[in-house]
């Protein structure tokens, strides 16, 4: 299983102003969704040893945050939930995959890769409803 292939798992990740809810427009909310999705992916596309394995769920880690911590408008409210929801069994998955490759168990992590796979896709298919493109590519 490659890196690149572990993080797109996980992410499969301007205009108006904000309400005084915190809400963001939804220009705003596509707008800084897709940075945070293409800065993981610029972050991890170099990495591909084995010891950025770990490197590479921190900064999974670190991204999911960040996309968490953003307020849709609430016309996306629904379907940036549910992929969020992909996006957090992505990274269980991400999570076991390199634990398992950490212990030198790449059986179990080849295990993982349909299970990594179907997850990817949805995640993919999710972040595209909600519009999120550069979420939704691998």
């Amino acid at each position: 299983m490659t890196l690149v292939a572990l993080v797109a798992v996980a992410v499969g990740c301007g205009g108006g102003g904000s309400s005084s809810r915190g809400q963001l427009s939804e220009s705003e909310f596509k707008s800084k969704a897709n940075a945070i999705c293409s800065d993981l992916k610029d972050e991890t596309k170099r990495m591909d040893n084995a010891q950025d394995f770990d490197a590479a769920l921190n900064a999974t880690n670190d991204a999911i945050k960040k996309l968490k911590a953003l307020q849709p408008p609430a016309s996306l409210s629904a379907k940036y939930q549910a992929y969020l929801d992909s996006v957090d069994a992505g990274v269980s998955v991400l999570t076991k995959a390199v634990k398992a490759l950490d212990d030198n168990d790449f059986a179990k992590a080849a295990r993982l890769a349909p299970r990594a796979a179907q997850i990817s896709r949805k995640s993919e298919a999710a972040a595209r409803a909600t519009g999120l493109d550069a979420c939704a590519k691998t």
